[in-house]
């Protein structure tokens, strides 16, 4: 049986010490914009939060080319970097 791994802000601390070494950005923001963007293209948290992050593929939507993020890749990411700024500025 496949152990679950949750969406919570300690398992995205986790996961940038593991693959980054630093955290930059407020894990609970980076949790929330997940989600909303997850709502928004029908997929899981975790893949948003690996594509814009850790750069991983999206499974079931085309945002990868050759290594390079197509126009839906750079939509993805430009819309998180919206929702993460917009939540921190009225926290």
């Amino acid at each position: 049986m496949q152990q679950r791994y949750y969406f919570t802000t300690n398992n995205i601390i986790e996961t940038l010490h593991k693959y980054t070494g630093v955290i930059r950005h407020e894990p609970w923001i980076l949790r929330e914009a997940s989600k909303v963007l997850a709502k928004k293209y029908k997929t899981t948290p975790w893949r948003i939060f690996n594509f814009v992050l850790l750069n991983e593929e999206i499974q079931g939507l085309y945002v990868k080319s050759y290594g390079f993020d197509t126009a839906l890749g750079r939509e993805i990411k430009t819309h998180f970097a919206d929702v993460y700024h917009t939540i921190k500025k009225d926290y």
